[in-house]
């Protein structure tokens, strides 16, 4: 009895060593997995993007539907971090086609479940993929061009000075966006500022940060980028002995060609801004008193006070918002100081109208 008591430690270690190696050894295979793979550029002169079928559209991701085959446990991990369970290494799967294999304006067919085991994610946890929904995807190349621009400051308030710290900076943007939006002049960069002009000095130059942005119609596009992306202005603002009015409401309207108001409805947000004006103090006078007094809505300085986004025809609906600058109408003797440079909107389609109602053979 004592010497099997003394073996029984020794037993269990065995009994553990080969339920370890058998878990190592023997495949398992586990179906239905979702994953998702970003698709990554080798040189930043390319744009890579899968092609999406389903949705007529290109995409930075790949989707799919995978079967396994490893370990017990590391197929149970996946398949529950595939689930929603945070895991930040299956979370981060990237795929990076080699560069000799694409040719900017072609499509590279790709295998998917190939492309899956070429991962350290898989090799590393002794997993391969047996099969992938789809078997195979198209990956759309394209040139990303660097243009040399000149990046504009459009202060809302005035200014007597104001000199960027570039006087260019790079717009990276695939060649076929490019050439969508109707070429080079049909894209800008904006700097904006980081901090209310309003909140300085008078009379003293100060440095403002500022950010690089491409302004263009159209969806955003987050291959569209700018570098660098910060720089700062040296700004002064103007010594004035003028007064200040705050108006926490000024709304923002929607103005553009009357076939594209007449088609889509224009959804802005947010809906009313807050700026400061100033002026002379009669002119802030009489400003005040249409916004408050008896001249409130009766068309008088305060009615005069408003905003608009200025839509083009090459505006269209897009699944996201867009910003876009702000165009501000103030009565005259009037300055605007501070006020936000942008705004968002998206564009959805009109319903069609109703067809006449008919009854008893009359049309109503």
């Amino acid at each position: 009895m004592l010497n099997r008591l003394k073996t029984l430690p020794l037993t269990i270690v065995l009994t553990v060593l080969i339920w370890m190696y058998a878990e190592a050894q023997f495949t398992n295979t586990q179906e239905n997995v979702q994953l998702s793979v970003k698709v990554g550029t080798p040189s930043a002169d390319l744009v890579v993007r899968a092609v999406d079928p389903t949705k007529n559209r290109l995409s930075d991701t790949i989707n799919a539907v995978v079967t396994l085959q490893g370990p017990r446990s590391q197929l149970d991990s996946i398949f529950q971090q595939s689930q929603g369970v945070p895991d930040e290494d299956l979370a981060s799967l990237t795929y990076t086609p080699p560069e000799r294999e694409l040719k900017p304006g072609e499509e590279t067919s790709v295998d998917v479940a190939s492309m899956l085991n070429s991962l350290q994610y898989f090799k590393s946890r002794r997993v391969i993929v047996s099969s992938a929904a789809p078997r195979r995807v198209a990956l759309a190349v394209d040139r990303m061009l660097h243009l040399q621009k000149a990046p504009d400051f459009r202060p809302a308030a005035a200014v007597d000075r104001a000199v960027l710290s570039e006087d260019t900076v790079t717009l990276n943007v695939p060649s076929a966006t490019l050439e969508e939006l109707g070429g080079p002049g049909k894209i800008a960069v904006v700097a904006e500022p980081q901090k209310s002009l309003a909140s300085l000095t008078p009379g003293r130059d100060a440095a403002v940060p500022v950010k690089y942005v491409a302004e263009y119609s159209g969806a955003p596009d987050d291959r569209i980028s700018v570098t660098p992306l910060t720089g700062t202005v040296t700004v002064r603002i103007p010594v004035t002995q003028a007064a200040k009015e705050v108006v926490p409401d000024v709304p923002i309207w929607a103005s553009g060609p009357p076939p594209v108001l007449a088609k889509y409805d224009v959804d802005v947000r947010p809906k009313f801004v807050r700026l400061t004006v100033s002026g002379t103090p009669a002119a802030i006078a009489a400003f005040h008193d249409s916004r408050t007094g008896a001249g409130a809505g009766g068309g008088g300085a305060g009615a005069a006070l408003r905003g608009y986004v200025d839509l083009t025809p090459d505006d269209r609906p897009a699944d996201g918002y867009t910003r876009r600058r702000v165009r501000y109408v103030l009565p005259d003797g009037l300055t605007l100081q501070d006020a936000p440079p942008d705004v968002e909107f998206r564009l959805t389609e009109k319903p069609p109208p109703a067809p006449p109602s008919t009854r008893g053979g009359v049309t109503r």
